[in-house]
């Protein structure tokens, strides 16, 4: 969507995010900001948004985690960014962390104007733990790392393999620490979660870093009361650093990663 002196405009593109990723790093000259007129759709049918403002010579963008990225991991949307950022030198880009609603924050809209947006984003129920990679292949991690640390009685870490990090966040602390018996004592994880949540129980902190996540730090507030949160935005590195040993992150350098992500060619 494009947003104008005399307001904006929402275009629907059939191509999905892979096409998004690419036409994004041609820069301002070489992307098409035109496309099929289309309103507020369904929320069902995003899974990429970008909007230009060209006031503010803002570009906030979201797009999924796949295909776009290879691994899924958060190294790999930073490089990417870093990429699309030096293409549009005389603009600000946003990963917009909260997606379709941080869109219509910007907009100052309420989030009715795009149907079922309200729905997508319940809390997760007993039974949501799972182990936070693939049990071959330390490289394919779940979207979400959930690390608790428990005092005397040590750290224990799950994944939740769906994205949205408020879904976790939403549950409270009943629901997300009673999943000990399904956690494992450490994590050895070869690529970087797009979301991660430490929950500190004897400290009473809840720390978290995020690529997806739709809500908010007062909705989660409500959910945690007495609780000290902190949103790190995606700075997974502060957040590990609090999980402490347990957790090791060998996913590479940034470099690796934007090898990763800008080989191949567009696929328009």
């Amino acid at each position: 969507m494009t947003v104008q002196e005399d307001g904006y405009r929402v275009v629907g593109r059939r191509r999905g995010t892979r096409s998004l990723f690419w036409e994004l790093l041609a820069g301002p000259e070489g992307f098409d900001a035109e496309g099929e007129e289309c309103g507020w759709v369904n929320a069902i049918w995003w899974n990429g948004v970008v909007l230009l403002d060209e006031r503010h010579r803002l570009l906030l963008v979201h797009l999924a985690d796949d295909p776009p990225f290879p691994r899924g991991d958060l190294l790999e949307v930073r490089a990417w960014l870093e990429a699309v950022a030096a293409r549009w030198p005389r603009w600000r880009v946003e990963w917009a962390a909260r997606g379709l609603r941080q869109v219509l924050d910007y907009l100052r809209l309420p989030y009715d104007a795009v149907p079922d947006l309200e729905d997508v984003s319940q809390p997760v129920r007993a039974g949501w733990a799972d182990s936070p990679t693939e049990d071959d292949d330390f490289g394919r991690v779940a979207p979400v790392l959930v690390a608790v640390g428990e005092g005397d009685t040590g750290d224990w870490f799950a994944g939740y393999w769906a994205p949205g990090l408020e879904q976790i966040l939403l549950a409270g602390p009943d629901v997300v620490v009673g999943e000990r018996h399904q956690g494992q004592r450490s994590a050895v994880l070869e690529a970087v979660p797009w979301s991660g949540v430490y929950v500190d129980v004897p400290g009473q902190r809840l720390d978290w870093w995020s690529l997806q996540c739709g809500t908010e730090a007062p909705a989660v507030a409500a959910r945690w009361p007495g609780w000290t949160l902190t949103d790190h935005g995606d700075r997974f590195e502060d957040v590990a650093d609090l999980i402490g040993s347990e957790l090791c992150i060998d996913a590479g350098t940034q470099a690796e990663a934007a090898e990763r992500v800008l080989a191949g060619r567009p696929r328009l």
